[in-house]
């Protein structure tokens, strides 16, 4: 009886013509005689159910797992039981949530931003708050990027829901718009669509 090699590659090549497989939830190991044997992935057990998808963002709270899926925001307790929040304004598109110990703050790329509570989701109202895309926590503040701008802000501390008009600053290394920040060892990294700059707290009044 002829012998096939069914398995001749692993990986999906750039060109197609070449590699078109791919091993999904399963890796090879290989055998002295040269045989290959397939295993899948060790199974996850389902722990909770949130909505109908997609989900577009998790931050753990606490002892509490918050979950935005669609347009529903969700806590998750210890056992596994969702509890729906409320609504936001927007249905697609990543979340980004930053907490300060006593609020979280919860932003999506939108002009609106929300603020949750304990159990509470609330809209953000302070008219000089403008959205922001993503959010990081760093030294008793929350700060966050606005949209389709150089503008990094800075909230009030330890206020997800308060905005000074004046505390922003603008990344200074190119002039490209921020995309993305991240907080990390205290340094607030700010990532644009061609740089990337490092901002630390100096200390001093306001936006430092």
């Amino acid at each position: 009886m002829p012998q096939f090699n069914l398995l001749v590659a692993a990986v999906e090549s750039r060109s197609r013509a070449a590699s078109a497989q791919a091993l999904v939830n399963l890796y090879p190991e290989v055998a002295p005689d040269g045989s290959v044997t397939l295993y899948s992935t060790p199974g996850l057990s389902l722990f909770a159910s949130v909505g109908f998808g997609p989900v577009r963002g998790l931050f753990v709270n606490g002892n509490v797992l918050l979950a935005v899926s669609g347009d529903r925001v969700y806590s998750v307790d210890s056992t596994g039981t969702a509890t729906l929040l409320g609504s936001i304004g927007t249905s697609s598109g990543p979340v980004s949530m930053a907490g300060n110990g006593q609020q979280v703050q919860l932003v999506d790329g939108s002009t609106t931003g929300y603020v949750i509570t304990g159990s509470i989701l609330q809209t953000i109202t302070d008219t000089d708050f403008p959205g922001g895309v993503t959010n990081a926590f760093i030294d008793g503040f929350i700060m966050f990027n606005e949209h389709s701008s150089g503008r990094v802000w800075q909230g009030e501390g330890y206020a997800a829901d308060s905005q000074d008009p004046l505390k922003f600053s603008t990344a200074e290394g190119a002039p490209d718009d921020v995309v993305s920040i991240l907080a990390d060892h205290r340094e607030l990294w700010i990532f644009g669509h061609d740089s990337t700059e490092i901002q630390y707290n100096a200390g001093a009044a306001g936006y430092s």
